[in-house]
């Protein structure tokens, strides 16, 4: 075998973590104020929880440091969710009076 470079082509995506990040980040906009358990130690609201992670992903893939994860993906799927709840949930919530 021959060591060669690591091509930085066209690399495809298998998981479910960018879905479970567009969730997680729908429900941090809805209940914000929800605690989340940082390695069952530190105790944290959704929104701080999921805007750290967020950052640290987006930190990730401005400097091509993914390694093994799909940061780029987690990206994704935290946009999706967000416009999600902005587009589309919000204005359900208004309309049911709820917010």
């Amino acid at each position: 075998m021959q060591n060669k470079p690591r091509s930085h082509g066209v690399h495809f995506s298998m998981g479910a973590s960018g879905s479970i990040m567009g969730i997680t980040t729908a429900f941090a906009c809805v209940y914000p104020y929800s605690t989340f358990s940082l390695f069952f130690v530190i105790n944290m609201p959704a929104a701080a929880l999921i805007g750290l992670f967020g950052a640290y992903e987006l930190y990730n893939v401005l400097t091509l440091n993914t390694g093994r994860f799909d940061s780029a993906g987690h990206l994704g799927g935290g946009l999706f969710g967000a416009g999600y709840y902005f587009f589309r949930f919000r204005p359900l919530l208004r309309r049911l009076g709820r917010r």
